[in-house]
């Protein structure tokens, strides 16, 4: 590939224009919010890390290892763009002139990379969590002998998917002189070479989105109706079964809202950062990129209200259970319990 064209300041001198066109322009506000965001998600995360801690609450051990993964990813997602939008706020104090403001080509998929992770591994984790539930309600019997293993081996695969998924795109992107053969600008991985790739993920994790919001709203319908039954008179008591209904009743309190919320959101964010890719060619750079900003937003926000409702429902789980470890005589079902498990152990 020959990048000798690019070799001069002169050759140069569009993609230093458009790189300072977009930071002072409608984009300075649109990172300054975004700035904030992602600092009050880092905040979030931190907060929820202590409360957990603090209050420990009592959480099916797949699940804490699933929602752990998820956090992680929260947090190298947020990181990133909190740097990549420090680094331009610095920039912008010290900079002489506007080819100061040109990032290295090895900074487009340190910036980039974890966005790509992310918009695989995200809904790939949530549908994981929902499958988890899904299994603990059918094999309500056995579960509990499972152990962690198929969980553990489903997020090794998430993570391995999602690492594959993005090493294809930044070598796509790499493959592109527009990319690779100059310092960039305006830093993104989009180009002709990856845009297929691109859109048939796009497709499959929002189908994942939306069939995981479908099953959440079966488990929460089949939750409801085995729980009355399971209350019936004429009906056997299953310590089992009923210790994964409060589970279940539990956690979909606090994952069907939020899959809801975001079944709704991403099909939002890609309907638009789809017409946004088909009319790229009618619009400036520093356009398209700010758009594209804006619609990144719709991103943040969510993660700052799940982290609020992680938060909130640690809170409530833990001023629900603990009345029932302060009680000095066990009630009935109590009773059940210690029977069950005594004639398991015998």
């Amino acid at each position: 590939m020959d990048t000798s064209n690019f070799s001069t300041p002169n050759a140069l001198l569009p993609y230093c224009k458009t790189i300072e066109e977009v930071l002072l322009g409608s984009d300075y506000y649109v990172m300054h919010i975004q700035m904030f965001l992602v600092t009050c998600v880092l905040i979030l995360i931190v907060i929820l890390v202590r409360q957990y801690v603090k209050l420990r609450i009592s959480i099916h051990g797949n699940l804490r290892i699933l929602f752990i993964n998820i956090l992680v990813l929260y947090f190298f997602h947020s990181l990133t763009w909190f740097v990549y939008f420090l680094r331009y706020r610095l920039l912008l104090f010290f900079y002489t002139n506007a080819c100061d403001l040109l990032s290295p080509v090895w900074m487009v998929p340190v910036f980039m990379g974890p966005y790509q992770v992310y918009s695989v591994a995200y809904p790939s984790l949530h549908f994981a969590v929902t499958f988890e539930r899904i299994r603990a309600l059918f094999l309500v019997h056995n579960y509990e002998q499972m152990g962690p293993k198929l969980i553990i081996a489903m997020i090794c695969a998430i993570w391995l998917a999602s690492l594959l998924y993005l090493a294809c795109i930044v070598g796509l992107a790499l493959a592109d002189p527009q990319i690779s053969g100059h310092p960039q600008g305006v830093v993104y991985l989009t180009s002709d070479y990856n845009a297929n790739l691109m859109f048939w993920a796009m497709l499959f994790t929002m189908l994942l989105v939306v069939a995981t919001a479908l099953c959440d709203w079966r488990i929460y319908l089949l939750n409801k109706r085995l729980n009355r039954v399971g209350n019936g008179p004429s009906t056997e008591y299953n310590l089992s079964l009923k210790y994964q209904i409060n589970e279940n009743t539990l956690s979909m309190m606090l994952i069907l809202p939020l899959d809801l919320l975001y079944a709704l959101i991403y099909p939002i964010y890609n309907v638009f950062v789809l017409v946004l890719r088909a009319y790229r060619q009618m619009l400036s750079t520093a356009n398209y990129v700010s758009y594209y900003h804006m619609a990144n937003t719709l991103l943040f926000l969510h993660s700052l209200v799940t982290l609020v409702v992680y938060i909130r429902f640690i809170k409530y789980v833990s001023r629900v259970r603990k009345p029932s470890i302060v009680k000095s005589q066990p009630n009935e079902e109590a009773n059940i319990h210690f029977k069950q498990l005594q004639e398991q152990w015998k």
